[in-house]
């Protein structure tokens, strides 16, 4: 029977997620402009009433924060100066141990 170690099932995985992060980032560097007016609301903010959950327009302010558009992003939601550098460091350790992952492979 053949089986497929653990360690080639996690790269394939690694793989998989690396290239939907590039896909999510790339979409959200060339969305237009009336695509962040056309998303729906938040339901959580639905569910309890009229007021905002705190994530309500984290993604809106992201994707204004990789437009540069620094006013709108914090007009969105003011937690994207928290937000933004978390992502960006899960990002890069995220890259960084599949890189060292792949060079300790090789050597």
């Amino acid at each position: 029977m053949l089986t497929v170690s653990r360690c080639v099932d996690n790269r394939r995985v690694d793989r998989t997620l690396a290239v939907v992060l590039l896909v999510v980032a790339a979409i959200s560097v060339v969305a237009p402009e009336w695509l962040m007016s056309v998303t729906p609301g938040c339901l959580i903010s639905r569910m309890i009433g009229d007021g905002a959950c705190w994530g309500c327009g984290i993604t809106r302010a992201v994707v204004h924060l990789v437009h540069f558009r620094y006013s709108a992003a914090m007009a969105a939601n003011p937690l994207v100066l928290v937000v933004a550098p978390g992502l960006a460091w899960i990002v890069f350790k995220f890259v960084l141990r599949s890189y060292r992952a792949e060079q300790g492979k090789r050597g």
